[in-house]
């Protein structure tokens, strides 16, 4: 893959070199010779083994962080098994979000369940 500076290098070459060479092409100067609009950029302050062991460490901390990343999507939460018995409350919270969409909100549940409120019925 080129760098970006060398596509644009090559873009100015190919706009500054005509396709039909004409007469009066002669008379002007090379391409080549003329000063390009995208030098190359200044040298780092960094001395170059500077340079290379900073890049190294930053890649094996991105390489780090990639692994914690994965470790992380890979850990699945625990189900709880499905041979037992479920409790009637979650037996029936269940039932009750299992057409629940992701990020809807108790108020808007509250409209189709006509107002009722399981709190006002204490248990037992």
């Amino acid at each position: 893959m080129k760098s970006l500076l060398a596509l644009f290098r090559q873009l100015e070459k190919e706009v500054r070199t005509p396709r039909e060479r004409l007469p009066i092409d002669a008379f002007l100067p090379a391409a080549d010779s003329l000063p390009t609009e995208y030098p190359d950029p200044p040298p780092s302050a960094l001395p170059v083994q500077s340079r290379e062991m900073r890049s190294a460490a930053d890649e094996e901390e991105a390489r780090l962080e990639r692994r914690k990343l994965r470790r992380a999507a890979k850990a699945a939460p625990k189900k709880a098994d499905p041979t037992a018995p479920l409790k009637l409350d979650e037996e029936i919270a269940e039932f009750m979000n299992r057409d629940k969409k992701e990020g809807v909100k108790e108020d808007e549940i509250a409209d189709f369940l006509g107002g009722f409120d399981p709190s006002e019925f204490p248990e037992g």
